[in-house]
């Protein structure tokens, strides 16, 4: 399985933006990695990302998965 460190702004785009992007951080068998500094900055942009209603569902999955991971 491969591993990946995704910068925090393409993680972002993909959770307001749906595209390819998106699909491929959430449907793949990656293991996607994130550095501390980049969750919080992730956190810092909560209010813009949930202005979507689409993106709402994928940033309480993201919020899920943190969770479970650490």
């Amino acid at each position: 399985m491969n591993t990946i460190v995704i910068d925090t702004n393409i993680f972002i785009s993909s959770l307001i933006k749906e595209g390819l992007t998106r699909e491929i951080i959430t449907n793949s068998k990656i293991n996607f990695l994130f550095p501390e500094f980049e969750l919080e900055e992730i956190y810092s942009h909560k209010e813009e990302i949930i202005k979507i209603p689409a993106s709402q569902n994928l940033f309480e999955f993201f919020q899920t998965f943190v969770k479970e991971k650490f």
